[in-house]
């Protein structure tokens, strides 16, 4: 994945260096938690792997419904500052991934 391989060439060595955080400190905030910069890699990748499961399922009104339940459950785990490998961003920006998704179709069809 190439979250890691950055991390490790580039953001740990630099962090090391320059702030103030001890070894275990940097290991939770960069590879736990994403970063500062690099947050969208963790989520994107979360989205791939959800969507995927989602749209499986081919019923609109299942998908509709587990989406929305995601986004829920991602609020809620933001609420409580859960976001480990960025787990909560990947459920509340599913739904907006979905959203794209099923507009593209409609405009594939209309257009």
């Amino acid at each position: 994945m190439p979250y890691f391989a950055i991390t490790i060439l580039w953001l740990i060595p630099f962090a090391l260096v320059l702030s103030s955080y001890t070894f275990k400190e940097i290991i939770v905030k960069y590879v736990l938690v994403g970063g500062e910069q690099l947050w969208f890699l963790y989520m994107l990748f979360g989205v791939f792997l959800l969507f995927h499961f989602v749209v499986r399922n081919n019923k609109k009104i299942y998908e509709m419904l587990t989406v929305f339940g995601c986004y829920i459950i991602g609020l809620l785990l933001s609420f409580k500052g859960i976001n480990y490998f960025q787990i909560a961003s990947s459920l509340q920006y599913l739904l907006f991934f979905w959203i794209g998704y099923r507009l593209r179709i409609v405009m594939q069809y209309y257009c």
